[in-house]
Parts: structure tokens; sequence; C-alpha cells
């Protein structure tokens, strides 16, 4: 990204991306992963010095709103695709590692 040619100068339009309820989302995408049956129940064993972990990953909508901020604000609700990653250590729950949009 080029930077503006006059540290006053503002951009001429700004984006912001928002998801509805972040917190439930969260939750429920680690209880779903939870259920996912993987092929394996064991972990493997790996050298030492490493941890072994189980991955699930889960497909869901999520909706959310977008604003395209300029002289005019426009605002643009979503509904998309995303999938959803969740890593698990040997005693542990599944926790949400990452995401990657669809769409």
């Amino acid at each position: 990204m080029r930077k503006p040619p006059h540290k006053n100068q503002r951009p001429k339009m700004l984006i912001d991306a928002n998801v509805e309820d972040p917190s439930l989302l969260q939750l429920l995408v680690e209880t779903l992963a939870e259920c996912n049956p993987g092929y394996h129940n064991s972990y493997k064993k790996v050298q030492r010095g490493w941890r072994s972990i189980k991955t699930s990953t889960i497909q869901t909508r999520v909706s959310g709103k977008i604003t395209f901020a300029s002289k005019k604000n426009k605002n643009l609700h979503y509904a998309t695709c995303f999938v959803f990653t969740c890593t698990k250590e040997v005693k542990g729950k599944y926790d949400l590692t990452w995401s990657s949009s669809l769409s």
C-alpha cells in the first residue's frame, strides 16, 4: 500500500467488515469440532520436543456487515461460507485456530 503524499491527507475510502456475534460463532465452531468424527481417535507419536495435535474443520455460514466509508457511507450486509479449523492438544478442548472465506 502506498503512503499518502501528505501526512494530513485521508484515504478516499475506508472499508470496515464486522461479523455478527463473533463470540457465539466461536463457541458454535468449537462445539461442533468436538462432535466432528475423525478417522482416528488416537494421537500420533511425534519426535521428542514436538506436540501431537488433532484438527477438526467445520464449514458454516457467517453473516455480518461491511461499511464503505467515504463522502457517502454505504452499508452492505453479507452472508457467506467460511471454513474454520480447530486444533486440540492431548488433554484439552478444541480451540478455533484459523478461518478462511470460501468466496
